[in-house]
């Protein structure tokens, strides 16, 4: 995640932006369902898309297999939507 990513509790819910969130750009902030805020907080800049993928689907007792494709969906949302980036 970027340091300088916001994120705030609402009811429920956890809302994220990131530190340049323009509607204009495209670029508003997500509200996380229960389950993309399980994906959200395995992102800890040093996990693998494939390890994060096994730590979910512990999680929620499921085959990894089934999650991946979840996982780098909701990633590629937050990296467009600024809060998180991807590690080369």
């Amino acid at each position: 995640m970027r340091l300088d990513a916001r994120l705030r509790r609402v009811g429920g819910g956890l809302i994220v932006a990131g530190p340049d969130h323009d509607k204009a750009r495209g670029r508003e902030p997500l509200t996380l369902s229960y389950t993309a805020e399980v994906i959200f907080r395995c992102i800890d800049g040093s996990r693998s898309l494939e390890r994060i993928s096994e730590l979910v689907a512990e999680d929620f007792e499921m085959p990894a297999e089934g999650i991946v494709g979840d996982v780098v969906e909701l990633i590629d949302e937050l990296v467009h939507a600024g809060v998180v980036e991807y590690l080369s």
